[in-house]
Protein backbone atom coordinates (compact mmCIF):
# COMPACT_ATOMS: atom_id res chain seq x y z
CA UNK A 1 0.00 0.00 0.00
CA UNK A 2 1.11 3.41 -0.45
CA UNK A 3 2.41 5.69 2.00
CA UNK A 4 0.18 7.83 4.03
CA UNK A 5 0.30 11.38 2.40
CA UNK A 6 0.48 13.29 6.17
CA UNK A 7 3.60 10.56 6.51
CA UNK A 8 5.22 12.12 4.11
CA UNK A 9 4.40 15.57 4.84
CA UNK A 10 5.80 15.30 8.05
CA UNK A 11 8.80 12.99 6.52
CA UNK A 12 9.11 16.21 4.01
CA UNK A 13 9.20 18.64 7.21
CA UNK A 14 11.49 17.04 9.23
CA UNK A 15 14.05 16.93 5.70
CA UNK A 16 13.43 20.56 5.22
CA UNK A 17 13.92 21.45 8.98
CA UNK A 18 16.96 19.62 8.40
CA UNK A 19 18.49 21.86 5.91
CA UNK A 20 17.07 25.36 7.20
CA UNK A 21 19.20 23.83 10.07
CA UNK A 22 22.40 22.87 7.79
CA UNK A 23 22.31 25.98 6.13
CA UNK A 24 21.37 24.50 2.91
CA UNK A 25 17.65 25.85 2.88
CA UNK A 26 17.00 29.65 3.87
CA UNK A 27 13.36 29.01 4.80
CA UNK A 28 11.39 25.88 6.31
CA UNK A 29 8.61 26.25 3.74
CA UNK A 30 7.29 23.13 4.07
CA UNK A 31 6.71 23.88 8.21
CA UNK A 32 4.13 26.63 6.19
CA UNK A 33 2.38 24.09 3.90
CA UNK A 34 1.49 21.11 6.07
CA UNK A 35 1.02 22.81 9.74
CA UNK A 36 1.11 20.63 12.55
CA UNK A 37 -3.02 20.53 13.40
CA UNK A 38 -4.34 19.60 9.95
CA UNK A 39 -1.28 17.31 9.19
CA UNK A 40 -2.27 15.22 12.43
CA UNK A 41 -6.21 15.95 11.89
CA UNK A 42 -5.78 14.02 8.19
CA UNK A 43 -3.37 11.32 9.96
CA UNK A 44 -5.93 10.08 12.68
CA UNK A 45 -8.78 10.46 9.34
CA UNK A 46 -6.64 7.99 7.44
CA UNK A 47 -6.19 5.96 10.13
CA UNK A 48 -9.14 5.56 10.89
CA UNK A 49 -9.86 4.75 7.27
CA UNK A 50 -7.62 2.01 6.85
CA UNK A 51 -9.55 0.81 10.07
CA UNK A 52 -12.61 1.31 8.76
CA UNK A 53 -11.56 -0.81 5.40
CA UNK A 54 -9.71 -3.58 7.30
CA UNK A 55 -12.84 -4.04 9.14
CA UNK A 56 -14.77 -4.38 6.21
CA UNK A 57 -12.47 -7.61 4.97
CA UNK A 58 -11.33 -9.23 8.33
CA UNK A 59 -11.50 -13.05 8.38
CA UNK A 60 -11.79 -13.05 4.49
CA UNK A 61 -15.18 -10.96 3.73
CA UNK A 62 -16.36 -9.49 0.62
CA UNK A 63 -17.64 -6.14 1.46
CA UNK A 64 -20.34 -4.78 -0.79
CA UNK A 65 -19.99 -1.89 -2.22
CA UNK A 66 -22.52 -0.17 -0.05
CA UNK A 67 -20.11 -0.53 2.81
CA UNK A 68 -16.56 0.31 0.72
CA UNK A 69 -18.32 3.66 -0.23
CA UNK A 70 -19.58 4.79 3.64
CA UNK A 71 -16.67 4.51 5.17
CA UNK A 72 -14.95 5.93 2.39
CA UNK A 73 -17.44 8.55 2.32
CA UNK A 74 -16.54 9.13 6.03
CA UNK A 75 -12.99 9.60 5.43
CA UNK A 76 -13.80 12.44 2.70
CA UNK A 77 -16.33 14.61 4.80
CA UNK A 78 -14.06 14.40 7.22
CA UNK A 79 -11.05 15.57 5.29
CA UNK A 80 -13.40 18.01 3.70
CA UNK A 81 -13.93 19.54 7.33
CA UNK A 82 -10.35 19.55 8.62
CA UNK A 83 -9.73 21.78 4.99
CA UNK A 84 -12.78 24.12 5.59
CA UNK A 85 -11.05 24.87 9.21
CA UNK A 86 -7.48 24.84 8.01
CA UNK A 87 -7.05 25.45 4.18
CA UNK A 88 -4.07 23.49 3.26
CA UNK A 89 -5.37 21.66 0.56
CA UNK A 90 -3.78 22.41 -2.63
CA UNK A 91 -3.20 20.37 -5.81
CA UNK A 92 -0.43 18.43 -4.80
CA UNK A 93 -2.31 17.06 -1.42
CA UNK A 94 -5.18 16.68 -3.07
CA UNK A 95 -3.87 14.48 -5.73
CA UNK A 96 -2.21 11.93 -3.43
CA UNK A 97 -5.15 12.35 -1.09
CA UNK A 98 -7.33 10.81 -3.84
CA UNK A 99 -4.67 7.93 -4.83
CA UNK A 100 -4.87 7.15 -0.86
CA UNK A 101 -8.16 6.77 -0.75
CA UNK A 102 -8.44 4.68 -3.99
CA UNK A 103 -5.12 2.26 -2.86
CA UNK A 104 -6.49 1.59 0.69
CA UNK A 105 -9.75 -0.72 -0.56
CA UNK A 106 -7.25 -1.71 -3.80
CA UNK A 107 -4.68 -2.65 -1.11
CA UNK A 108 -7.50 -5.09 0.23
CA UNK A 109 -8.84 -6.75 -2.90
CA UNK A 110 -11.18 -4.32 -3.35
CA UNK A 111 -12.04 -3.87 -7.31
CA UNK A 112 -12.43 -0.58 -7.28
CA UNK A 113 -12.36 0.01 -11.00
CA UNK A 114 -15.45 -2.43 -10.89
CA UNK A 115 -17.22 -0.30 -8.38
CA UNK A 116 -16.28 2.90 -10.37
CA UNK A 117 -18.34 1.32 -13.33
CA UNK A 118 -21.35 -0.06 -11.15
CA UNK A 119 -21.77 3.39 -9.44
CA UNK A 120 -20.65 6.06 -12.36
CA UNK A 121 -17.98 7.53 -10.83
CA UNK A 122 -14.10 8.44 -12.99
CA UNK A 123 -11.86 5.57 -11.71
CA UNK A 124 -9.04 6.79 -9.57
CA UNK A 125 -11.23 9.17 -7.96
CA UNK A 126 -13.31 7.52 -5.47
CA UNK A 127 -12.69 10.71 -3.63
CA UNK A 128 -14.03 12.73 -5.25
CA UNK A 129 -18.02 11.82 -4.46
CA UNK A 130 -17.66 13.96 -1.64
CA UNK A 131 -14.57 15.96 -2.29
CA UNK A 132 -14.62 19.88 -1.41
CA UNK A 133 -10.92 20.48 -1.71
Amino acid sequence: MMTRPSLAWRETKKDVAAEVAAGTCEENWAEHLWPDAPVEAIDAVLADYEADVAALVADGAVPGDAAVLAVAERAVTRINAVDHEHGMIETTERERLCEYIQAVPEAHGVDVTAMAERHGFDDGDLAGLWRDW
